[in-house]
């Protein structure tokens, strides 16, 4: 069997598209990372596939506000052993956060004295031009999300609006609420004696605590416990170190202190379909009422969509399936 494959070429104005024809069993495969400097997921993996000798494929870094890519696109070759190309992206540089003086509680010296965090949406919410929020000085909305896909910010200052509501002020100059609500720090500040793994993606752990920099030893699925034996404070991120020496994050995108709700099997009370990716677009197949299935983790659907909110999802034998209670039962 072929694959055929659609190429663009590197320089738009060179060209039309061209296509190859390469038989399945000489199909290559090339992976590109995207991660922030901590080593944290910037953005999904770019899963590519080619043939023997072919160059030009060029992979394009996505935008993320606030970050710059230390490429703006990777030129991916491919080889008989699969190739890993890993794009980092830096916190853009900020300057003391201004504010309008009926609207800062800030003095000129506490300004430059503002050390930036990272937080995280808890609900939906959106950005605004000024820090005394009004509907047509909206900047962007998010949506609602399950904490591992919810939208990340890095604050850079603080105001006060006109009837003095803190406000946070953003890299890209907008302005979200403070409201602890609505928004929180993205890492955890506590110690902990157990941390457990809840990103679908699991979680790896390094040889040190500048994960940029380190190796990374060990990599643990979600729902796994961890033994935490000290806490350590890298810039604004937090490490944790394992009782096998090793570090993971303290992101609470990727862990927690809290023991999650595992579900190891369901039964299906009505018919439902076998999906093969979470946002349920290609269907498998039917699964009637009665049948068992075997839960090996958990995920929702439309997690990198800013503006989509998710649904949980069960991860299953070839692929996912609802968990709406209306359709199954937790055994």
């Amino acid at each position: 069997m072929a694959v055929i494959m659609k190429h663009s070429p590197v320089d738009m104005n060179q060209g039309p598209q061209t296509f190859t024809s390469v038989p399945q069993g000489q199909l290559l495969h090339a992976t590109v990372n995207y991660k922030f400097a901590d080593g944290t997921e910037a953005a999904p993996s770019a899963k590519l596939s080619g043939y023997k000798g072919l160059t030009t494929v060029l992979a394009k870094s996505p935008t993320i506000s606030g970050y710059t890519p230390d490429q703006k696109a990777v030129a991916v070759a491919f080889a008989p052993t699969e190739k890993t190309y890993t794009v980092t992206y830096k916190a853009n540089p900020t300057t003391p956060p201004t504010t309008e003086s009926s609207a800062s509680s800030s003095t000129a010296d506490e300004a430059t004295t503002f050390t930036p965090f990272k937080i995280y949406g808890k609900r939906a919410l959106y950005t605004y031009k000024n820090a005394t929020f009004k509907k047509n000085q909206r900047v962007s909305h998010f949506a609602q999300k399950a904490k591992a896909y919810a939208p990340i910010f890095e604050v850079v200052g603080t105001a006060k609006s006109t009837s003095g509501n803190l406000r946070y002020k953003l890299t890209d100059g907008t302005y979200v609420t403070a409201n602890t609500d609505y928004v929180g720090k993205l890492y955890w500040q506590g110690m902990y004696q157990k941390l457990y793994v809840t990103n679908p993606k699991g979680t790896n752990a390094y040889d040190g605590t500048r994960f940029a920099q380190a190796t990374k030893q060990k990599h643990y699925r979600q729902g796994t416990p961890l033994t935490v034996v000290k806490k350590i404070q890298v810039g604004q991120a937090t490490r944790y170190e394992l009782t096998n020496g090793t570090y993971v994050t303290g992101n609470k995108q990727w862990v927690s202190p809290t023991k999650p709700q595992l579900v190891k099997q369901v039964k299906v009370k009505r018919t439902i379909r076998l999906y093969q990716d979470v946002n349920g677009s290609t269907s498998i197949k039917r699964i009637k009422p009665g049948k068992t299935l075997t839960v090996t983790g958990w995920d929702y659907s439309h997690g990198r969509n800013p503006r989509l909110s998710g649904t949980l999802r069960y991860r299953v034998a070839g692929g996912y399936i609802t968990a709406n209670r209306q359709f199954v039962v937790a055994n």
